[in-house]
């Protein structure tokens, strides 16, 4: 599959578009939001997000084969990962559209914000793991911390990592606003 959709692609696929869906049917999704796929080889899925699942039939068939118990550890890119993508394709993608005057004007503060939203989401991934095995060790009930403890760090990691998810959606749109902004200044490239 990845042969043949390498043989009519273009450059057009390291911008990850889902415009025309319904064409990678033939050969099961490999070129929908392809670029995903390249920038983490090792990710199972060839989108990221919700929007990878629109039409990723070798999605379904692993996930399928998973269930059945024949597929055992399957990768996938971690969260700040993705957010590392998709906002070096945003800057890339607005770096063409801005004039080189703008472009140097706005370059800091984009990269500014790129750098807290992907820190944001690092710090929900590290809260959200953290919790993750508190609760293992409250289920398995080997903890030397008391099961009151336990439940109370429980209960104050629920609270960061609700605080995390706020920064990390703070951030997203905190960048995405100002590259809007950056692309929308006069003498933006047309």
């Amino acid at each position: 599959m990845n042969s043949i959709t390498h043989l009519w692609g273009s450059d057009r696929a390291a911008t990850s578009s889902a415009r025309n869906n319904y064409i990678w049917m033939g050969p099961l999704g490999e070129g929908n939001h392809h670029a995903d796929h390249h920038d983490h080889g090792q990710d199972y899925r060839n989108g990221f997000g919700w929007s990878g699942w629109l039409l990723d039939p070798s999605r379904y068939v692993i996930l399928f084969l998973r269930a059945c118990g024949l597929v055992r550890g399957l990768r996938r890119a971690s969260m700040h990962k993705e957010v590392q993508i998709v906002a070096r394709r945003a800057l890339q993608n607005a770096r063409s559209k801005i004039h080189d005057t703008n472009w140097r004007l706005w370059e800091g503060k984009l990269q500014l914000l790129q750098r807290e939203w992907v820190d944001a989401t690092r710090s929900f991934e590290r809260y959200r793991a953290e919790c993750k095995e508190l609760r293992a060790i409250k289920r398995r009930a080997k903890s030397a911390l008391p099961a009151s403890e336990v439940s109370a760090r429980l209960n104050a990691l629920r609270e960061e990592i609700n605080t995390a998810k706020r920064q990390m959606r703070e951030r997203k749109e905190a960048f995405f606003i100002a590259l809007s902004e950056a692309c929308s200044m006069p003498y933006a490239r047309v």
